[in-house]
């Protein structure tokens, strides 16, 4: 699709794509080069020589037990997260959509866990089903289940994907619930009124106009799965124990020269939102009685592990140390919160603001002045310019973090606020969107401001930007979340403790040796490391959720 309306200009579309250009190829298309070439050489262990090998890493690689047993160990819990995350996602969407009395509370109260970082996630679950003090295993021994996933794999395996699973429930429910108000309701009243029931128009009718959100998120589910749970994994198992949780984030097999073996943005999905309510084809107030029941029991599954989070943050550090811990705020508030929220902790709150920020309103920006110059701009290698911002989505930072780590070393940017932030923006997901919001627009409004004598420039401001705004919040949010939860990078980039994030902090005070870690203060810095995402997702649900399902202009 094309533009009929478009600007006449050689050096301004070629400016307005020049920050994204820049920050693609320093931190993707370089560092990506720089990893391919590699690839395919050896170097010795003090890295004074290297020997073209050609395919002979990968064929090593492949040969290698202990990598192919943490990849197939990875491809069996990315289809588990996927699949519980998608289904359990799936039916509160349905649910949701079904009711109409207190929708809003429960997609409120569904929508939240989204901006909870994977680290947050994972300490949150580690804490519950801790073997001496957590509720969960402490009802699963009640059972006669003797839990224990510090010395037992299977049980490691079944934390991380739990705390996987919940962590993606909501962003699944967002997309499920855009997709399903999308649907035309003439299309379903037309079904009830040939006597198709509730479960046949499911499946002939609603499930396959879903058919687009589901291969979208069962990609974005599986890449979640494969690379953004290391901060999960790290935060409660840290790969083992024997390394029943070992991913291959953790170790890939490299070796020397003698042989020796050492150790996807997710873009929403444009969709149409036919106008005024969804009505109800039949009314079955039983259906919508379990339809609220299930809502009820999804928010409980939701909420109940903050909750035990809250009160733990408000006990003496005595009082939760034995099983069942109080399900009742104790009378230690204030004390907690004022030791977990010190300066250190204030210190790495204000860093992780800074670098959600920065790469919020930095991705925002760059990818607003590359699409407007890709849609409304006829310039030379304009389409090669958009692929190669294009090929960011395909390799997340964590698949080329180590090569991309030397271009920052060698740049001098390692314990810096640029360090953190800028490689991140390199990516094309808020390009994409906003090109395939711009491809909407109606032609009329350029040839109109064309014909008024607006340049491009006041065509963007005045026009484009104010349409823009639900597409500007909902990238705000997903992009805030992204970089307030970012654990890995910053994990690798700062070794000055004044550049540490709120959730690399939380990690350290859970990973305490010969000692117990202080679980009410832990529990209290969780609680104010959700407090910031979760109040954006919270506060601007609507317009994120309309960003997701309105186009029309």
């Amino acid at each position: 699709m094309e533009k009929r309306a478009v600007f006449h200009s050689v050096w301004l579309p070629l400016a307005l794509v020049t920050p994204q250009l820049i920050i693609t190829f320093v931190f993707f298309v370089w560092p990506a080069s720089q990893a391919l070439y590699q690839s395919v050489l050896l170097e010795d262990a003090f890295g004074l020589k290297s020997e073209f090998v050609w395919f002979d890493n990968f064929t090593h690689l492949f040969r290698n037990r202990d990598y192919l047993d943490s990849f197939s160990r990875t491809a069996v819990f990315s289809g588990l997260v996927a699949g519980l995350a998608m289904g359990l996602a799936l039916l509160l969407a349905v649910m949701a959509d079904r009711v109409i009395k207190g929708a809003t509370g429960y997609k409120t109260m569904l929508i939240w866990p989204y901006a909870v970082a994977p680290a947050v996630a994972g300490a949150l679950w580690v804490f519950m089903f801790n073997p001496r003090i957590g509720i969960v295993a402490y009802m699963l021994q009640s059972f006669g289940y003797d839990w224990n996933h510090q010395i037992r794999g299977e049980d490691a395996f079944a934390l991380i994907t739990v705390a996987a699973v919940w962590k993606q429930i909501s962003y699944n429910f967002v997309f499920f619930l855009a997709g399903l108000q999308a649907i035309p309701k003439s299309l379903i009243e037309a079904a009830a009124i040939d006597g198709a029931g509730p479960t046949k128009r499911f499946w002939t009718i609603i499930f396959p106009l879903l058919s687009p959100t589901t291969f979208f998120l069962l990609v974005v589910n599986i890449v979640y799965a494969f690379f953004d749970t290391f901060g999960i994994v790290h935060a409660t198992t840290n790969g083992g124990p024997a390394k029943a949780t070992r991913s291959r984030e953790f170790r890939g097999p490299v070796r020397d020269l003698d042989g020796h073996c050492g150790r996807a943005h997710r873009r929403p999905v444009p969709l149409y939102r036919a106008q005024g309510v969804v009505l109800m084809v039949e009314r079955r107030p039983f259906a919508t009685f379990i339809a609220h029941m299930v809502l009820i029991l999804g928010i409980f599954v939701v909420a109940f592990p903050i909750w035990v989070t809250f009160v733990a943050s408000t006990h003496h550090a005595k009082d939760i140390m034995t099983a069942p811990i109080p399900l009742w705020p104790g009378t230690q508030l204030f004390n907690n919160y004022r030791g977990a929220g010190g300066v250190p902790m204030w210190r790495m709150m204000t860093n992780s603001l800074v670098m959600a920020l920065v790469i919020a309103l930095g991705k925002i920006f760059v990818s607003f002045l590359a699409a407007f110059a890709i849609v409304y701009f006829r310039f030379p290698f304009r389409m090669a310019v958009f692929w190669i911002i294009f090929m960011t989505l395909m390799l997340p930072i964590e698949v080329r973090i180590v090569p991309t780590f030397k271009v920052v070393a060698d740049l001098g940017l390692l314990n810096s606020y640029a360090g953190l932030t800028i490689p991140l923006i390199a990516s094309a997901t808020a390009t994409f969107l906003f090109r395939q919001f711009f491809l909407t627009v109606p032609d009329e409004l350029a040839e109109a401001a064309r014909i008024d004598g607006a340049g491009p420039l006041k065509f963007m401001k005045d026009i484009l930007l104010p349409l823009s705004r639900t597409n500007l919040a909902a990238l705000f949010v997903i992009m805030f979340t992204f970089g307030w939860n970012q654990y890995l990078w910053p994990l690798l980039m700062t070794t000055d403790r004044q550049y540490l994030t709120v959730v690399m902090g939380i990690q350290r005070m859970i990973n305490v040796a010969d000692t117990d870690p202080q679980w009410p203060l832990v529990m209290a810095a969780v609680i104010l490391a959700m407090l910031p995402p979760v109040a954006v997702v919270v506060l601007m649900q609507r317009w994120f959720i309309k960003g997701l399902v309105d186009t029309e202009k």
